[in-house]
């Protein structure tokens, strides 16, 4: 039986996951699922010695899975954007920031603040930058 056009144009064409991928993909669920499962049961995530020992048991050699080498990777960040989106991490911090605990609040603000770049300690170090480049070339920066 021939499809229409019009079916044909409405089906979402999807790629095979190549096997480099699918190691991290698999990777990245491994680790989700216990890093959950440590969470519901009030203990401390391992995330790195988890990725490590992930990577080990799917092939990858021990300098690479000591230094957490796939997390480097184009397919690893891109794998993160699409299951944990920017908007999404956003929300649950802005929910923080006005909780009424007040340790959990005050964490919440000092992260939006690292994310909104304003801490002092980081302008300063970019100041000192600017200064030290000017030696060398004739810049002017815009603040």
């Amino acid at each position: 039986m021939r499809k229409s056009n019009a079916s044909r144009t409405l089906e979402k064409k999807v790629k095979p996951v190549s096997p480099s991928k699918q190691k991290i993909l698999d990777i990245q669920k491994e680790v989700a699922a216990k890093v959950e499962n440590a969470l519901a049961t009030g203990k401390k995530p391992l995330t790195s010695k988890w990725i490590k020992e992930a990577m080990l048991e799917k092939g990858y050699s021990e300098s690479s899975a000591r230094c957490l080498k796939v997390t480097d990777s184009k397919t690893w960040n891109e794998m993160l954007d699409y299951f944990l989106p920017d908007n999404v991490i956003l929300d649950k911090l802005a929910e923080h920031v006005t909780c009424e605990d007040k340790r959990v609040s005050l964490g919440a603000i000092q992260e939006a603040n690292r994310l909104k770049n304003k801490y002092p300690a980081e302008k300063i170090q970019h100041s000192l930058y600017k200064d030290d480049m000017s030696k060398y070339v004739e810049v002017e920066y815009e603040e």
